[in-house]
């Protein structure tokens, strides 16, 4: 293990920069129409929705899915005697998405509604543990043909799910089970303004499919879009619309089953558009799941399907604008700490830093020792990391004149040290 020499003036400039730095948020956060990880990177999601009906725990299927290089499930948690699905696996679903570089977005129903069973005592207890790894879904896909009633609907939610002291990201679907975009395009700016956080995504389901003769469908007859239109028109909101994706909507009877994915795929990657798709194994629907068991590789396919009938692997690996072509994880979904949070305790704090200067100018270290940014040797780059997050996790955060004390004491532990 190498120990690298640092000008004394590199680690004061470093300090300095340091104290002047504003820390970052605690939380994934909205700023216009993308999403931010709590290290300030842009998340765009990228990867597959699922309720795991035949893995309760999920720890067979999500590394199955974090093989595709997905950086996003959204897990469907049934909680109820009749589902069969305990507080305890929804947070082992959880640990297991985070542990395998996966944002968790979560949608949780004992029966009595989502935003009754986000609102009990024990649920919001396990969430709330989590808020700085997961976005929260307060209003699903309703069958409402009332417009205000789904605005109203959508601000109590948000302002329900924020009084109990939720703090992520927030998530609420587009009127008609998530279908009308029309109606997202024309009040998603107010239902977000709506919130006191601005932290808010609206989800839009394009399950818009084409009859077999490719004339134009039901939903683009109903809300007089494209799916290009569309696409197009939430590429220039201030606010993010989350896409729901699916190749086969429905049965062969259907008159609209074949929607064409290699489009919206390929302008979702075009315009940085987040996307999951619907679902990943469901044996209840194995004809919308991307693979036919669960595992990585059993792709499905749909015999005549006019945009690829290999849509499963096209989707999941194989199209330019596929989960795996498309998909980036930050180094906070990598590593499930913010910058500076050397010893992964959600906290970034003097044990970091002693951690840090312990291992100062070595080489051959990892995250655990303070070499965050992956360059193979704790210095400065490092310490800057975790100074300008510095008390991330922790209630108070230090005013600049706290910082200026603590850079006096660094270096006077970097001598102590290094001596």
């Amino acid at each position: 293990m190498r120990h690298a020499v640092y000008p004394m003036t590199t680690l004061a400039a470093t300090l300095v920069s340091a104290v002047l730095a504003v820390p970052a948020a605690a939380q994934y956060q909205v700023q216009g129409r993308f999403l931010y990880d709590p290290n300030g990177d842009r998340v765009v999601i990228r990867g597959t929705e699922t309720s795991f009906p035949t893995d309760a725990s999920g720890t067979t299927e999500i590394p199955q899915i974090a093989q595709t290089g997905a950086n996003c499930v959204r897990i469907l948690n049934k909680l109820s005697p009749q589902w069969g699905l305990s507080l305890a696996q929804m947070e082992t679903r959880l640990v297991t998405m985070i542990d395998n570089g996966m944002l968790p977005q979560v949608w949780v129903n004992d029966g009595s509604g989502v935003l009754n069973t986000v609102l009990r005592p024990d649920v919001q207890e396990l969430l709330k543990k989590y808020q700085d790894h997961i976005t929260l879904n307060v209003l699903p896909e309703t069958p409402e043909v009332d417009v205000e009633l789904w605005r109203t609907r959508a601000k109590d939610a948000i302002t329900a799910a924020r009084q109990a002291g939720y703090v992520c990201p927030l998530s609420v679907m587009s009127h008609r089970y998530g279908r009308d975009l029309p109606t997202t395009l024309l009040h998603g700016q107010e239902i977000v303004d709506h919130d006191p956080l601005g932290n808010v995504i609206v989800g839009w389901q394009a399950y818009w499919g084409d009859n077999a003769d490719q004339s134009r469908n039901w939903y683009e007859g109903r809300y007089g879009l494209t799916l290009e239109e569309g696409l197009a028109a939430i590429a220039q909101l201030d606010y993010p619309v989350q896409v729901g994706l699916l190749a086969d909507d429905g049965s062969a009877s259907s008159p609209y089953p074949w929607i064409d994915y290699p489009t919206i795929m390929a302008l979702a990657a075009e315009h940085d558009i987040s996307w999951l798709h619907w679902d990943w194994h469901n044996h209840y629907a194995l004809r919308n799941s991307l693979s036919t068991t669960g595992q990585f590789g059993d792709w499905n396919s749909t015999a005549g399907h006019i945009h690829g009938e290999d849509w499963g692997y096209q989707i999941a690996v194989g199209h330019p604008g596929s989960i795996a072509n498309t998909s980036v994880r930050t180094p906070y979904l990598l590593n499930g700490a913010v910058w500076g949070d050397v010893d992964r305790s959600g906290t970034v704090d003097d044990a970091d830093l002693n951690l840090l200067l312990t291992h100062w100018g070595q080489s051959g270290t990892g995250w655990t020792e303070g070499d965050m940014n992956g360059d193979d040797v704790v210095d400065d780059r490092d310490l800057s990391l975790l100074l300008s997050h510095w008390g991330a996790g922790i209630s108070a955060v230090p005013e600049p004149g706290t910082l200026g004390l603590l850079a006096a004491s660094i270096l006077a532990g970097f001598f102590r040290l290094h001596r």
